[in-house]
């Protein structure tokens, strides 16, 4: 079943002609879980949370698999004082994802987006598009022109 996130994330793609390769695959909760159907390691893949903000509304935070969120830094780009893991209900109330299907871009522009760029140095990049049964590959390079179209904040 395609999601509307799943949707825009496909539009964007073929509107910006990046080149990518779809998997469909069983059900991923995790970003191990994703590595481990996929094949690939965790520096390539994807970990995205989202975040409610203490201002109002949401951001998506995306870091490569094998890192940790640093919740300081995060609050530091955002100019956030309160960040706070949002509920399950927001993915698909508000997002139109599910569990293991929270994709780095492709919301609304209400939607903030805050991505690593130790992403963007990696040959290929693979991540969720708003399914949790999908897994989109691209280069590491297109990913980054990506994450720029949907203007993310980039960490530093």
């Amino acid at each position: 079943m395609n999601t509307p996130l799943y949707t825009s994330i496909k539009r964007i793609l073929d509107k910006e002609s990046i080149e990518y390769e779809e998997a469909q695959h069983e059900p991923v909760y995790t970003s191990d879980m994703a590595g481990d159907v996929s094949g690939h390691a965790n520096e390539e893949g994807t970990k995205s949370l989202v975040l409610e903000l203490g201002t109002g509304g949401l951001a998506v935070v995306t870091v490569t698999g094998a890192d940790r969120v640093d919740f300081k830094l995060i609050k530091k780009a955002l100019r956030e004082k309160k960040i706070t893991m949002c509920q399950s209900g927001v993915l698909s109330g508000q997002l139109g994802t599910e569990i293991g299907g929270v994709a780095p871009f492709g919301y609304g522009a209400n939607v903030k987006l805050v991505v690593s760029p130790k992403l963007f140095r990696q040959k290929n990049v693979y991540f969720n598009a708003g399914r949790n049964d999908v897994t989109i590959k691209v280069s590491g390079q297109d990913f980054q022109k990506a994450m720029a179209l949907c203007g993310a904040i980039v960490l530093e």
